[in-house]
């Protein structure tokens, strides 16, 4: 029987398709924020789904006050600051002093991706 989180050690090589099963699902390749927000319903797996999309939107806005994104999370922080200023009171004051370290936790063990597999998962 194989070991089921084997595709963690995978390269991304294998995972272009037809090479790997496990890091295909139904309708796409990929784990995105729908279907974590979607749930644990078999039609949250299915990605680019319109019935995913709304139950994921439909959820955020019951039962979150707040999501952030991380690609502005200077926004997100000042979001979190005016919305819930008694545990995010000063936090953009100290998010600015994070950019001084933005080399210090850097990935010296990525793997050298080729260039077919490059634009094959560029063109999705």
């Amino acid at each position: 029987m194989p070991n089921k989180y084997l595709f963690l050690f995978l390269s991304l090589e294998r995972y272009i398709p037809g090479h790997d099963h496990i890091a295909h699902r139904e309708g796409g390749s990929h784990v995105s924020q729908i279907m974590f927000f979607c749930g644990h319903k078999t039609h949250c797996c299915v990605v680019n789904s319109e019935r995913a999309f709304r139950d994921a939107v439909d959820n955020v806005e019951r039962h979150f006050a707040v999501v952030g994104v991380l690609e502005e999370m200077d926004k997100s922080l000042a979001v979190l600051e005016r919305y819930l200023p008694r545990f995010f009171d000063g936090v953009t004051q100290v998010s600015c002093w994070v950019h001084v370290f933005h080399d210090c936790n850097l990935n010296t063990d990525k793997w050298i991706t080729s260039g077919p597999v490059r634009s094959i998962h560029s063109s999705r």
